[in-house]
């Protein structure tokens, strides 16, 4: 499982290299960037439907804390040094800031 997430995140980067490539090239590097972090927020943000209690979410809020799994360091490769300097270990390992930095850097 250490590896699974990574590679939907692998999957939603090909996807949103495809989907670039169907735009004109003066457009290309924009729309893959947003296709990019729109596949990115839709796939760490998804859940799927249950009918046991619990989470129902695809990525879960405790998959961010383990660094073996590699998500975060996959998660980190979309941010620049710069962005990331002000949040510390402890904060890097909470769903809800990585899910706030896709937003943010989505909308530019």
């Amino acid at each position: 499982s250490q590896d699974f997430l990574p590679a939907v995140l692998n999957a939603t980067d090909q996807m949103a290299e495809i989907l670039g490539q169907q735009m004109d090239d003066a457009l290309n590097p924009e729309f893959a960037y947003y296709c990019q972090f729109e596949l990115l927020e839709t796939a760490i943000t998804s859940v799927f439907s249950t009918m046991r209690s619990g989470s129902n979410e695809v990525f879960l809020r405790t998959s961010f804390q383990y660094s073996k799994a590699n998500l975060r360091k996959k998660l980190v490769s979309y941010f620049t040094d710069q962005e990331l300097r002000i949040y510390d270990l402890k904060a890097r390992k909470k769903k809800d800031l990585w899910c706030k930095l896709i937003k943010e850097k989505k909308d530019r």
